[in-house]
């Protein structure tokens, strides 16, 4: 293999230096691209070795041959697009669309650009995708020089690709500087697409929190930076002209920031109250639920915490109600996926599992005690007392249930709510049955079990999820 500027089986290739970035004209008969070679992130490789499309053989041929659908390359080469800016990247991403209805059923069209992908954000006509990396020997004094942040180290890529009708287009690259939590950190509002990150190592004090807001084609417009120095963000939710940002490593502040003209944002207020919340979900325009974890002012951890916290004076958030439930060992699979966690406007309902630990005289962390879901109302003067609805008894066997994985067979992983006529009902999904609670009084009326039992099969072990959510 040898490195070459842009060539091709050693001719100069002819690119095009679009923000859709620059198409390898490049012959599929005899060579192999790959991008992002250290230093040499705009430049390809070229290999003598087999065609990047071949002959099937054997049995490939033949399970091809019974196939209804033939077997094709899901991108020409000279349809693989990329561009400069991307760090040391060696991998593609794929972007694939399909008609799930009408005469174009079954139908697909796709993207394939350079790059690599770690959280995704889709608005109606934009899908934007983020890549954080680690490498600190690659600079961009542009953005740099931009948002006044140095990005050595580490910085997020954010390739963002328009989808119009099913056909979807590589637009532009956003560098920012920093590392993106999860897709909530991510907005497109008005044709500005709004970012939050955490830059720097908390534990030695030089982390920083920034928001910035750039325009649809890929530059910065407006940002607000030097939020918490030394903290890290826990969780960000925009809504709308708003923006709602948590950090903690000692106390919990709750930004507030106004992101209605994007070229001069401003934060407006902050709370600072003990722990932090994973995730905030709107309840509406003026108020939000935050779950997460308690904690002391010296910053030790505690229970699991649910607040409702009302923004609708943004220079003075306010947390307005809040229940902590169980000791430090407490967790909530909802606090780092979303699809966990249940509020249904409607009733008020609010719902997510549960792992309770509770203190004992000699581990602070506590002793398992139920492992479910939990289920509340939030009503006008807080949260109703919640309760527990599990799928198995923690004190039957507990050695041998965790030993064997019943235990993770067993355990709640969603929760969803039904209504028929005047019946409310809630259901339970763990990866072996699904169970039907009356509401509110959480009577149990039926289960189905969608997995063999933990003794069938597989020398002992039970078959894996039939439904996954």
């Amino acid at each position: 293999a040898r490195k070459t500027k842009h060539t091709a089986g050693g001719k100069k290739s002819r690119h095009s230096s679009s923000p859709r970035g620059r198409k390898l004209q490049q012959a599929v008969g005899d060579a192999i691209v790959e991008p992002g070679m250290p230093y040499y992130y705009d430049r390809v490789v070229v290999e003598r070795t087999s065609p990047l499309t071949r002959e099937l053989e054997g049995e490939e041929a033949a399970a091809e041959a019974k196939s209804r659908v033939p077997v094709q390359p899901i991108a020409q080469c000279e349809e693989v697009t990329f561009c400069d800016g991307l760090g040391n990247v060696r991998s593609w991403i794929t972007i694939v669309s399909m008609a799930t209805q009408g005469e174009m059923l079954g139908e697909t069209q796709s993207a394939t650009h350079a790059g690599s992908g770690g959280n995704v954000y889709m608005s109606g006509p934009s899908l934007y995708i983020a890549s954080t990396n680690y490498d600190y020997m690659f600079d961009n004094r542009d953005v740099a020089r931009e948002t006044g942040i140095r990005r050595f180290g580490v910085w997020t890529a954010v390739l963002r690709f328009s989808v119009d009708a099913g056909a979807v287009a590589f637009e532009n690259l956003v560098t920012v500087p920093g590392s993106v939590l999860n897709q909530f950190s991510m907005d497109e509002y008005r044709g500005y697409f709004r970012i939050a990150t955490t830059y720097g190592n908390m534990w030695d004090s030089t982390s920083v929190s920034s928001v910035f807001i750039y325009n649809s084609t890929g530059s910065l417009v407006g940002n607000v930076t030097g939020l918490a120095p030394g903290e890290r963000i826990y969780s960000a939710r925009f809504m709308g002209e708003m923006a709602h940002v948590v950090t903690f490593r000692q106390v919990d502040p709750l930004f507030v920031l106004d992101l209605s003209d994007p070229y001069k944002p401003l934060l407006k207020g902050e709370l600072k109250i003990p722990g932090f919340s994973d995730y905030l979900h709107p309840v509406n325009s003026t108020h939000l639920i935050g779950l997460g974890k308690d904690a002391d002012l010296r910053g030790t951890v505690k229970g699991v915490k649910v607040s409702l916290f009302d923004v609708s004076h943004p220079q003075n958030p306010d947390e307005v109600f809040n229940v902590t439930m169980g000791s430090r060992g407490t967790y909530s699979e909802a606090s780092w996926d979303h699809r966990a966690f249940l509020y249904h406007a409607p009733s008020n309902l609010l719902s997510f599992p549960l792992q309770l630990y509770e203190p004992t005289r000699t581990n602070e962390w506590g002793e398992l005690v139920s492992d479910g879901a939990v289920v509340m109302y939030l009503t006008d003067s807080g949260f109703t007392k919640w309760e527990m609805v599990a799928h198995y008894d923690v004190s039957e066997n507990e050695d041998m249930m965790w030993w064997w994985g019943g235990s993770s067979l067993r355990r709640i992983y969603r929760t969803g709510y039904m209504r028929k006529a005047t019946e409310e009902a809630l259901f339970t999904y763990s990866q072996r049955e699904i169970r039907v609670y009356s509401l509110p009084n959480l009577d149990k009326l039926s289960q189905a079990n969608i997995t063999f039992p933990v003794c069938d099969g597989n020398n002992g072990f039970g078959g894996g999820p039939i439904v996954v959510f």
